[in-house]
């Protein structure tokens, strides 16, 4: 079991408390982060001031935020409709792609490994399913 799979592992067993009757788990992209580009933090080291380590996890009725620290789940960021949320923008890349998804707050950029790439095409299959008012 590699790295990615423990991740995906604590994601369900933080979240599985919190899901109501007949809701279920669609997609888990256990690891991303937002901040400026990563390849910003390898050329001036600045590594550790503006990065917020995300995973999110959709069920059927609602989109939940979770916040990581390296090695570990720190617990839920924020839980919203699944009606507020949707994925403007994909862009695939060699090593990090970028993942915008709008909340009613704004948008909300996540940098996203290759190695949690299949992940986060399964999250905008999902989220890009509902329907949303363009703002």
């Amino acid at each position: 079991m590699g790295i990615a799979d423990r991740r995906r592992e604590q994601m369900v067993d933080l979240v599985q408390p919190q899901l109501g009757a007949g809701e279920e788990i669609h997609a888990n992209l256990p690891s991303s982060q937002t901040g400026p580009s990563p390849w910003f933090y390898a050329v001036t080291y600045l590594i550790a001031f503006w990065i917020r380590q995300l995973g999110v996890v959709v069920t059927n009725k609602r989109v939940f935020f979770v916040k990581r620290g390296t090695f570990t789940v720190k617990g839920i960021d924020e839980v919203l409709p699944l009606d507020d949320v949707y994925v403007t923008d994909w862009k695939l890349s060699a090593l990090w792609s970028t993942l915008r998804i709008r909340r009613p707050d704004g948008v909300l950029k996540l940098n996203v490994h290759r190695v949690h790439r299949d992940d986060a095409e399964q999250l905008v299959h999902v989220l890009a399913e509902q329907p949303a008012d363009a703002a």
